[in-house]
């Protein structure tokens, strides 16, 4: 979104091709009976995201256990934190990186 620099409202969109997309999507929602609010998502997309998240849950559990466990002193533990600590910020990178191209609110793509 780029700042309004002069008078007058705020623009909404960035530039005239994503307002076009989403007068379509609005008109496409609404010809399908969709609340503006719902939004359309491939079911292979919603499964990885899913999937990605039960792992990043399951993950945070294993570094709070680490890093429980790194607190009382057990050095040994320290190193199995710093791995598990990898682990998560390669994850969520990996749940970051989802591309929402292929989730679209109503049809649109961007």
């Amino acid at each position: 979104m780029v700042a309004g620099d002069g008078p007058g409202r705020p623009r909404r969109f960035c530039k005239q091709g994503c307002r076009q997309a989403n007068y379509m999507a609005a008109k496409l929602a609404a010809a399908k009976g969709l609340d503006p609010d719902q939004v359309i998502v491939e079911r292979a997309a919603l499964d990885e995201l899913l999937d990605r998240r039960f792992e990043l849950n399951l993950a945070l559990g294993d570094v709070e256990r680490a890093l429980a466990d790194e607190r009382a002193g057990d050095a040994e533990v320290s190193i199995d934190a710093r791995r598990q600590l990898d682990w998560l910020v390669e994850h969520v990178r990996r749940l970051t990186a989802v591309p929402f191209g292929s989730i679209g609110s109503a049809g649109q793509t961007g």
